[in-house]
């Protein structure tokens, strides 16, 4: 599964759940009721408990994840040999546990009654359950897929392809002009030159969201700084 957080880091104090398999045994029988994978709480750590009377738990620092960046969790199990993954990378392994039938898959907060849970929200997607369980190279290779998707989906903007528009002296249909616009001797070829007009380019269609982008210019002042009077280069409306 991948996992994404939305608006905590993990040094917040909570627990962050991502998943847990259960069963119902008893502790007593000496088989695991649960595994759960989480942000501990009061730690930086990822945390794979797997409740056992005597316990057997597998702790890695988390401290440098981002809010808002994809990571990739995945747990194998095949005959009482656990092994915990992040980001295509086996972090841990416990052996020499008995085998149990897992009953049930929880995606988020297993336990409600639990202290330290807070409101923190986590993005979740592409959960998937293998049998038999994936070999390590499966794993790394179902990563890297994951990972080029996501790099791809960052190069949109609000669902729009990356945007990449310009133009000189050559006006577009879509641009509306107000007052005075004259051609001007520009970088390469033609320029244009404001002689106090404007120009007015729709920007949404072209920048998705608005949550991201890039406005670049090239002016030639044909007056000097001195002047008492103000000069406009690019004022933006929302």
């Amino acid at each position: 599964m991948w996992v994404k957080p939305l608006g905590w880091k993990p040094y917040c104090e909570n627990f962050i759940f991502f998943l847990a398999l259960t069963s119902q045994r008893e502790k007593s029988d000496g088989l695991p009721v649960d595994l759960i994978v989480s942000k501990f709480c009061k730690q930086t750590s990822l945390a794979f408990n797997l409740r056992l009377p005597e316990g057997q738990n597998f702790y890695h620092d988390i401290a440098l994840w981002e809010t808002d960046s994809w990571h990739h969790l995945a747990v194998t199990f095949e005959q009482g040999t656990y092994k915990y993954y992040l980001d295509g990378e086996l972090l841990g392994e416990k052996s020499a546990i008995k085998a149990v039938k897992w009953e049930n898959l929880i995606i988020g907060t297993p336990y409600a009654s639990w202290s330290y849970i807070g409101e923190e929200k986590t993005a979740i997607g592409d959960v998937t359950l293998h049998s038999p369980a994936p070999d390590a190279e499966q794993i790394r290779e179902k990563y890297r897929a994951g990972r080029q998707k996501i790099r791809e989906q960052e190069n949109e903007y609000g669902n729009k392809a990356q945007a990449e528009y310009s133009f000189d002296s050559d006006l577009p249909l879509n641009i509306k002009v107000a007052g005075k616009i004259a051609k001007a001797k520009g970088i390469i070829g033609q320029g244009l030159s404001a002689e106090g007009g404007s120009l007015t380019v729709a920007t949404k269609d072209l920048l998705g969201d608005g949550k991201r982008g890039t406005v670049t210019m090239w002016v030639c002042p044909q007056w000097t700084p001195t002047t008492d009077e103000c000069y406009f280069f690019l004022p933006a409306q929302c």
